[in-house]
Order: C-alpha cells, then structure tokens, then sequence
C-alpha cells in the first residue's frame, strides 16, 4: 500500500473515531445506552405529566452523532477499496491523491453539517457532493480501465 493511501485510510480512521467519540459523549450524557433515544422518549410521553413539557433536544443531539457515524462507515470502505483498485491498475498517483483527499474533506465537512442545529450546516452537503461525485468518478474509472472500449472516444 502507498504512503499517501496509507495516509487519508489514517486520517479516515481519526475522524470515524471522533465520531465515535460523539456517539458516546451523548449516550453518556442523556443515559441511553441503546438505540436513538425513541424508547426513552416514549416512555417520557407515556410518564408525562399534564402541563410538563419534554425536551427533545437530547433525542436530536444523540441522533445526528449515530447518523453522521453511521453514514462515515457506511461510504469510507468502499471509496477506500475501489481507490485501492485504481491504484493496483495504475492509475495517476496525483489523481489519486486529489480524489481522495477531495473523498477525505468531504467525510470531514459532512458530520460538521449534520451535527449543526437542524442538520442544516454548509458542511453537510459539501460532504454530500463530494461523497457522491468521487465515489462516481472512482467507480467509472475503474470500469473505464477494465473495459477501455465501453470508454474510448471512437
């Protein structure tokens, strides 16, 4: 394996646990040790008292830090293992190193939107974008090397 794949699947590796980290700080915090928080607020609804109100602000706070964690391993793997296959059929080290880190600032910026009030922060999708496009990119440019005559320009 190369340095520089070496070096964004190590970068890769810090932010998920980060992630992690967040995941944890909530649970911790709001006492749910299971799940999103949904059989805790249920029961708060059920228990509540006439005039109380609920603060379902905990239940957000916990549900984006397992969705910005679920979604970072659900697209680092793949994007790693067809960058790692480009780089076996020799594809450009620079251009490999762009899409990754471009791949890497991405899954950096997209929990830092998520984890904003509402979901809403610029980083989300930044990270959405850039997931998409350079998991598109990686992908047809393995094909493209597989198979240059579907790619070729005749």
């Amino acid at each position: 394996m190369s340095k520089y794949k070496a070096t964004f699947a190590g970068i890769l590796g810090l932010v998920y646990t980060a992630l992690l980290i967040y995941v944890i700080k909530y649970r911790i915090q709001y006492r749910i040790l299971i799940g999103d928080g949904t059989n805790e607020l249920l029961k708060e609804i059920a228990n509540k008292k006439e005039g109380s109100s609920i603060d379902t602000r905990k239940y957000a706070k916990l549900l984006a830090a397992i969705r910005a964690h679920s979604n970072f391993i659900e697209y680092v793997p793949i994007q790693l293992i067809l960058a790692a296959i480009l780089e076996i059929q020799g594809v450009d080290k620079f251009k490999l190193k762009l899409l990754l880190c471009v791949f890497t600032i991405g899954r950096i910026a997209h929990p830092l939107g998520i984890m904003k009030s509402d979901a809403k922060g610029i980083g989300r999708p930044i990270g959405t974008l850039s997931t998409i496009g350079t998991l598109v990119i990686s992908s047809l440019a393995n094909i493209c090397i597989a198979y240059p005559l579907i790619c070729s320009k005749q």
